[in-house]
């Protein structure tokens, strides 16, 4: 059902399009065909292949380091409110963190680094080379190509600077193109505090966003093709990108000065439309209930917006919900639909439609675009304005179908999934749900457990009393086989594993497998570490093989979050020798964090 799915919004999306076009009997299909290719195999390179999607990683960790020095320069300047010691006990630490003076200032180191970063040299040649891949599959030459690939890093009126000379003489097609592709992708700075406001909601999430910054450029290309098919006669030939700083001290500090104005602008424009929002669901408010619940925008843009969220690849149940902030994303911004998807309940949405939700509101295509677009490029060539001002609209809506589009493609690739935790933090809780939520929307899934562990007489028992009925894997067992035998009797959605620390290592690469040759999501849940610190063979071969890690969090008595686990005997000393897998006496693991791990390690007690 899903790939159906995956394929109906696909060519929705394209059919959509078409009756917008200025002449649909000059669409180039070869090149709509390889753009959608393309973003398959962009994809397919950014998530499967394991040098970048190591390279990736770093990238998260580079913005957690990113995100701590920031907060050295916040807390200096605003000390407590901007992350330093606070003068009081915290009781509820939520209560401490100000988006404005923790997060926010992110913004502006990121905007001074990419200066320095281009400055350096580094940027444009990263720009060249992804420009002169797109140029060879794409055709996409010159001044609007160019464009089209910096906006992966740059902002919407900050790419087009690299092209300023060329504007005045750009065709409406290149025009369309660069319209396109700065709202369709987002630019690296503000790129990086999503990460940082989406980091709690789902791991590995700036690869992402990455990923799905450098598929728009396709998206772009395609959806600006089809409405405006483009003449190669009128393109320009490029010439070398112009020096914009003078030195590496007036990159950091025109850098920084653009960063603050843009801090500024979210700060304010955050403001006032969530002042605008609560304005508007005052006088909604008036309208009669529907449902036994007040009217509201984001109700009302949930049903407008939920036919598109599920031809994205929602769930019908869970649409309305992501429709609601696909409407303020397209109406508002960006940002706010964002706020208000990291501020939902955990299980408001299944991790599915929160990946599919992320990937669809991570770009610059909303109504305020329109405006900044018009006003910033005219700027530079004040003689298109009127062409500028004819285009915004297919430009807006070609960006909001790349958005979809995209989307439908990442939906259909699987992923191998580690959740890993210490011992009592819901490991088979969350597997049950999870089982819970796929039979509910009619979609199969198989569930295996360790035979190894049979308490529940082979059963999955969670400590809150649920259970399920479950397959059961041991040396013998190919689960490749057996679940490829199953999937061909009856299409798997997905497939669950519990106890994964105790899978072998052949059994990781048979699930592999079932992701990479059956397209199946495999989800494992399982222990890190024994109570010595030491992997499992099934945990460190998931912490190799897996696409995404995904972390079960659980307190140490201090507060802290436990990592680790101890196994206590009945005199209350600590366990330092022994067998590494003792089933049952859950009560005799303790979960801890390092620093209390390893005094008790070295203590024996705790």
């Amino acid at each position: 059902m899903l790939y159906a799915q995956a394929l109906l919004g696909i060519v929705v999306f394209i059919a959509i399009a078409l009756p917008m076009s200025s002449n649909w009997r000059k669409i180039n299909w070869k090149l709509v065909t390889v753009a959608v290719v393309l973003q398959f195999v962009i994809c397919a390179l950014l998530l499967k292949a394991p040098i970048i999607k190591d390279g990736l990683l770093y990238l998260n960790q580079a913005v957690g380091a990113l995100g701590a020095a920031t907060m050295k320069g916040t807390s200096f300047v605003f000390g407590y409110l901007g992350g330093g010691d606070t003068p009081f006990t915290i009781t509820n630490p939520n209560a401490v963190v100000t988006f404005a003076f923790q997060v926010l200032p992110l913004v502006i180191v990121m905007s001074a680094l990419s200066a320095l970063l281009w400055y350096w040299r580094i940027l444009p040649v990263v720009i060249r080379a992804i420009s002169a891949v797109f140029e060879r599959a794409l055709g996409t030459k010159g001044p609007s190509g160019l464009v089209a690939t910096a906006n992966i890093f740059l902002g919407q009126t900050e790419a087009p600077l690299l092209v300023k000379p060329y504007l005045e003489r750009m065709s409406r097609y290149e025009l369309l193109l660069v319209m396109t592709a700065g709202m369709a992708t987002i630019a690296g700075s503000v790129m990086v505090i999503y990460s940082a406001m989406l980091g709690q909601l789902f791991d590995g999430v700036l690869g992402h966003l990455i990923t799905k910054s450098i598929m728009s450029v396709p998206a772009a290309v395609l959806f600006a093709h089809v409405m405006l098919p483009n003449d190669e006669s009128d393109r320009q030939e490029l010439q070398p990108p112009p020096r914009i700083y003078q030195s590496a001290m007036d990159s950091i500090t025109r850098g920084t000065g653009d960063g603050l104005a843009l801090y500024l602008n979210i700060v304010a424009i955050l403001i006032v439309l969530t002042a605008f929002v609560a304005l508007a669901n005052s006088v909604v408010g008036f309208l009669p209930y529907v449902g036994g619940e007040a009217m509201t925008l984001e109700r009302i843009a949930g049903w407008i917006f939920a036919p598109i969220a599920w031809l994205m690849g929602v769930p019908w149940h869970e649409a309305m919900t992501v429709g609601s902030l696909l409407g303020v994303k397209s109406v508002l911004n960006e940002f706010i639909a964002f706020i208000q998807l990291s501020s939902m309940p955990v299980n408001s949405l299944s991790e599915h439609s929160r990946l599919i939700t992320i990937y669809a509101l991570a770009g610059f295509a909303n109504l305020a675009s329109i405006g900044i677009q018009i006003s910033g490029i005219g700027t530079m060539a004040p003689e298109r304005r009127k062409d500028l001002a004819d285009l915004a609209w297919p430009a807006f809506v070609a960006a909001t179908l790349c958005r979809g589009h995209r989307r439908r493609l990442r939906n259909v690739m699987a992923k191998l999934y580690f959740y890993y935790s210490t011992m009592n933090a819901g490991k088979s809780t969350a597997l049950l749900q999870a089982a819970h939520n796929y039979r509910e929307r009619g979609m199969r899934s198989l569930v295996y457990t360790a035979r190894l562990d049979d308490r529940a007489g082979g059963r999955i028992a969670s400590r809150i009393g649920i259970s399920a009925e479950a397959r059961h894997f041991g040396a013998e067992v190919d689960l490749y086989a057996d679940i490829a035998t199953e999937h061909s009797i009856e299409p798997l959605a997905c497939v669950l594993i519990d106890e994964s620390q105790f899978l072998s290592t052949e059994h990781v690469k048979q699930l592999a497998r079932v992701v990479d040759e059956l397209n199946v999501p495999v989800l494992c849940y399982g222990l890190r570490t024994d109570f010595l610190g030491r992997l499992f063979e099934g945990s460190a071969q998931l912490l190799a093989w897996a696409d995404n890690l995904v972390e079960l969090k659980t307190v140490c008595h201090c507060g802290k979050k436990a990592t680790m686990v101890v196994r206590v005997r009945p005199d209350g000393s600590v366990e330092t020798t022994g067998a590494q897998v003792e089933i049952g006496g859950n009560d005799r693991y303790v979960p801890l964090c390092r620093r209390h791990f390893t005094s008790a390690i070295t203590a024996g007690e705790l």
